[in-house]
């Protein structure tokens, strides 16, 4: 597929035989990833978990 010395029909037909193994198909997944996108989704809510504030340090002077 990314032989750019092989000919452009027997790259196209290596990049459809590995398209399945590099890229996921959108409704494809598993019980566990609908689960932690639905945790995800609930937890970006109002209430959701928020980012701690950042820490600088300040100087104290007279």
């Amino acid at each position: 597929m990314n032989d750019f010395e092989a000919e452009a029909k027997l790259r196209v037909d290596a990049a459809k035989a590995l398209m399945p193994f590099l890229h996921s198909r959108k409704a494809e997944g598993g019980k566990k990833d609908a689960a932690k996108d639905a945790a995800d989704k609930a937890a970006a809510g109002r209430f959701g978990v928020r980012q701690p504030p950042k820490l600088t340090a300040v100087k104290g002077g007279k």
